[in-house]
């Protein structure tokens, strides 16, 4: 719940009266968590990260390109 509601809201529904308390009990992994986490990383990383090209090499006795 701490990722979805206010921490003052969870306060008034937990009896908790310290956000130290409220990160204590909602400090675990929940179903979900990790393909958010993924996901989130793919979308702030992704594009700095060239895609692969295909490099060529100049071959000066055979006068082409090979890969």
């Amino acid at each position: 719940m701490a990722k979805k509601l206010d921490k003052k809201l969870l306060k008034s529904q937990t009896g908790h009266l310290t956000d130290d308390m409220i990160n204590l009990y909602s400090d675990h992994e929940t179903v979900g968590d990790r393909e958010l986490i993924q996901a989130k990383q793919w979308e702030t990383f992704a594009g700095l990260i060239p895609e692969p090209t295909l490099l060529l090499e100049y071959n000066e006795n055979a006068k082409l390109a090979v890969a």
